[in-house]
């Protein structure tokens, strides 16, 4: 008995004198400042600012059954509205004049269904509402929300655009050619109507209205104006498609639309990056 409790003995002293040290450093010292992590270095990789904004849009359009709403509408009723025109205009006597009309007035109805639906451009920055002022506090170019803005809706438009042009191969006698022809003019011109839809929201931003009534507003005096301007570009544009193609060949009024297509393009383009970057920074509430 006396050999065990001298082995006891020994055993409690060493334990105490191995573990006294550790004692005192874990009781004077905090657990944040005895924890050492070791941190590999890492590059942050910084993502390109037009696309953050425009994952951001398309996110909110995703969420916004209102917009999702309007743009299932236009995707599925427009096709309809195509295929009833078209299978009138099947009925009448084909021949090179028919063809003419059959492209011109396409191209009228198209732009004038599409134009109606990206008239909302118009009111793309003034929906932000109370958003808006925290938008601008970014340490970032926000400006660039606009061209993010504007791909969405040109997006919406493009799925618009290639549902309808599937259905036109079924209900026209036009070629190929002709069909693809259609849906660049289409794309280019849609896109510049986008752009000044949004140029009016920039110049008379209703910023104050959403920020009091939310997407309760009515009569929005720049959507109105977006319509119109539509309307009337799609009846000008199809008068001129139909002049310009009976004039000389096919080819040569397709190259003179084009012509006319892109200069408005450019003209939208130059005028719209202009007017944000002398009016969206002083945008007030």
């Amino acid at each position: 008995l006396p050999a065990a409790l001298g082995i006891f003995a020994v055993f409690a002293v060493a334990c105490f004198l191995i573990a006294r040290p550790f004692y005192f450093k874990a009781v004077s010292s905090t657990v944040e400042a005895g924890r050492t992590k070791k941190h590999k270095p890492r590059h942050h990789k910084h993502n390109n600012l037009f696309l953050t904004f425009f994952r951001k849009e398309l996110k909110l359009f995703v969420r916004n059954s209102q917009s999702v709403n309007s743009a299932v509408i236009t995707i599925l009723m427009f096709p309809f509205i195509s295929y009833v025109f078209n299978f009138v205009l099947l009925v009448i006597n084909k021949n090179a004049l028919g063809d003419f009309m059959s492209i011109a007035f396409n191209v009228m109805i198209t732009l004038s269904v599409l134009s109606a639906n990206n008239a909302q451009a118009a009111a793309a920055i003034s929906s932000e509402g109370n958003e808006f002022a925290v938008l601008k506090t970014a340490p970032s170019n926000t400006s660039v929300i606009c061209w993010a803005k504007i791909a969405v809706t040109s997006l919406v438009n493009l799925v618009a655009l290639a549902v309808t042009f599937v259905m036109l191969t079924f209900t026209t006698n036009l070629g190929a050619g002709d069909l693809v022809l259609m849906a660049l003019l289409l794309i280019i011109l849609t896109t510049a109507h986008i752009m000044w839809s949004f140029q009016l929201d920039i110049n008379n931003p209703r910023i104050l209205d959403y920020a009091q009534k939310g997407n309760n507003v009515v009569n929005n005096v720049n959507v109105g104006k977006a319509i119109l301007i539509g309307f009337i570009t799609a009846t000008i544009i199809g008068v001129l498609a139909l002049l310009l193609l009976m004039d000389t060949t096919k080819v040569s009024g397709w190259l003179r639309l084009f012509g006319i297509a892109i200069a408005f393009f450019a003209a939208r383009f130059y005028l719209l990056r202009r007017n944000i970057k002398v009016y969206f920074n002083d945008i007030q509430m």
